[in-house]
């Protein structure tokens, strides 16, 4: 994963911390001891932006799906294979890994749909760009542009057959709805490129031969495989819990204890 500068301004003035994962809390730890800065209280509490995730993935099914896809003008009865991509601005290596990957999925499926969400704010050279190739591929796609709404990127994970991830948060949705996801690292762009090798929640591939493996190997044991990994990624980085929220409301309640 790329490294960032990294900014601890405001963890002296603050007692009680909350994460959405264990492997946030050992890392504040290791923060904190490093730069000699008072013992924090702690607490684990899943991810409040999430608070509603689970409830939806309960009430999911075919009617629902195909309400949703209608809302995103999508009729065709194909497998879909979304892209969540949160790159602002686009060169040729970004661009060129992303037709690597949809080429591959080309190759081994005779039935896809390419749904590609990008970042609200790319650049609309970057889109006109990606459409192009898009277009000389299939015409069996959509691009739409984010919206931050982790209700509709639920919906939109859980209406898709597969995900393909270089990077993105998403991921973290992902785990927790337990879609089998397809990460790649196949040309050095230095954005985060490592991210999911590092969670260790998706099928990850460096190079085309293991990305052709992956994309083959979508039995149900591979899948649940995928699934109980993505069990202990999402308690290191994106607790599964039925209400963050109310995790957040007994942290708050404990300390008034006190």
């Amino acid at each position: 994963m790329g490294h960032k500068a990294i900014n601890i301004q405001g963890l002296g003035s603050s007692d009680i911390i909350t994460v959405p994962g264990y492997k946030f809390k050992e890392n504040y730890e290791i923060l904190l001891k490093k730069y000699e800065i008072k013992k924090k209280n702690i607490y684990v509490t899943g991810m409040p932006n999430y608070e509603n995730v689970l409830n939806i993935k309960k009430k999911w099914n075919v009617k629902e799906r195909k309400r949703f896809l209608r809302t995103l003008n999508i009729k065709k009865k194909k497998k879909i294979f979304t892209f969540f991509l949160s790159y602002s601005e686009y060169d040729k290596n970004k661009i060129n890994e992303i037709f690597l990957v949809i080429d591959q999925i080309k190759k081994n499926y005779r039935d896809f749909y390419f749904l590609l969400s990008l970042h609200p704010k790319t650049r609309a050279i970057d889109i006109k760009e990606i459409k192009r190739k898009l277009k000389k591929n299939t015409q069996d796609f959509k691009i739409i542009l984010g919206k931050g709404d982790e209700e509709f990127n639920t919906k939109i994970i859980l209406s898709s057959y597969l995900l393909l991830q270089k990077q993105s948060t998403v991921g973290f949705l992902a785990m927790l709805l337990k879609k089998p996801m397809v990460s790649y690292n196949l040309i050095e762009t230095n954005y985060e490129d490592d991210m999911y090798k590092i969670m260790g929640a998706s099928l990850h591939c460096e190079n085309i031969y293991t990305l052709k493996k992956s994309l083959n190997n979508l039995t149900k044991k591979t899948i649940n495989l995928l699934k109980n990994k993505q069990d202990k990624a999402s308690k290191k980085y994106c607790l599964s819990s039925e209400s963050p929220l109310q995790n957040v409301v007994d942290v708050i309640k404990k300390i008034k204890m006190y």
